[in-house]
């Protein structure tokens, strides 16, 4: 289906990146998404919505690259301490304004998966007579969502590749199965996300989407293991015989592990969240760098994950 004329686009940006890693572990690239859009014609309006301060900063340049203006909406924080996004708010709102503002403008690119755009996506449809095109993720769609619109399109989703950045996973996990007693997959995002960076500055839920895809390729592996407590719990162990794990630790040593490090102490709770852990502080450097041995002199140690 091919549309011309002027065209719309607004990106759920939260819906499609988390979408991508959670379900295909890749990012998003803002110029295949505006190219998607330039399908259906000129494309004077495309908008991404998120709180960027929870992404890469990378995105910020390759939206600007790409033509496509970044609409930045802060988290809101809640009573207990939960976060809540009014992103798909701001991106109906902004939907609404356009639909009024430019009726010159006949076809809206959504790209999303989110039933919450349903009513926007049949009124636009129904009551302005606009040509409706839902891109989101392939897997991640609300059927609603497609049977409110005019037509669906979802973005393609290349071959994974795994690379440095999922090698740079493997190294950690490799030392942390060596070393932990017990390895939840909370405690194991947590702390990448921590204040000690072991990767470097990643988010919580970009750490969980990494782990998640990497179990879904069966470099991890998921099982239940007993607690003392008589409770379970579900850990995630290395699958050391995946080709990608065994090229990617036989390049590189796993250092050994200080004595006293207090990496046994690490709860076996996947819901204490709010619990800040005692582990020791790392220091990670190019992994091309040869020195890999613990310092003997304090807490942090130059590995390189």
């Amino acid at each position: 289906m091919v549309v011309q004329g002027e065209v719309a686009l607004f990106i759920d940006f939260e819906n499609i990146r988390y979408s991508m890693l959670n379900n295909y572990g890749q990012e998003p690239d803002p110029h295949k998404l505006i190219a998607k859009a330039r399908k259906y014609g000129n494309v004077p309006v495309a908008f991404a919505y998120a709180d960027f301060s929870k992404h890469p900063d990378q995105y910020r340049r390759r939206f600007e690259a790409a033509g496509v203006s970044r609409v930045d909406v802060p988290l809101r924080m809640l009573p207990g301490g939960k976060e809540k996004s009014a992103a798909d708010l701001t991106m109906l709102l902004d939907i609404v304004d356009t639909v009024l503002d430019r009726p010159q403008i006949a076809t809206f690119v959504l790209m999303t998966g989110d039933s919450d755009f349903v009513r926007i996506s049949a009124r636009l449809k129904n009551r302005f007579g606009k040509s409706v095109i839902i891109s989101g993720v392939p897997g991640t769609i609300s059927s609603d969502l497609v049977d409110s619109a005019t037509h669906a399109d979802p973005i393609e989703i290349e071959e994974k590749q795994l690379g440095e950045s999922e090698a740079r996973y493997v190294r950690l996990l490799g030392w942390i199965d060596e070393h932990w007693e017990t390895t939840t997959f909370m405690n194991i995002a947590r702390y990448i996300a921590s204040s000690r960076r072991p990767l470097g500055l990643v988010g919580l839920e970009d750490a969980k989407a990494v782990l998640n895809s990497l179990v879904r390729l069966d470099v991890l592996r998921q099982e239940m293991v007993d607690l003392a407590d008589g409770g379970s719990t579900r850990a995630i162990r290395l699958n050391r015989d995946h080709p990608f794990t065994k090229q990617v630790l036989a390049q590189w040593q796993v250092p050994a592990a200080p004595q006293d490090d207090g990496l046994n102490d690490v709860g076996d709770d996947d819901d204490d969240a709010g619990e800040e852990r005692d582990y020791p502080a790392y220091t990670f450097s190019a992994p091309d760098q040869s020195d890999r041995s613990a310092s003997a002199t304090g807490s942090a140690y130059p590995f390189h994950f």
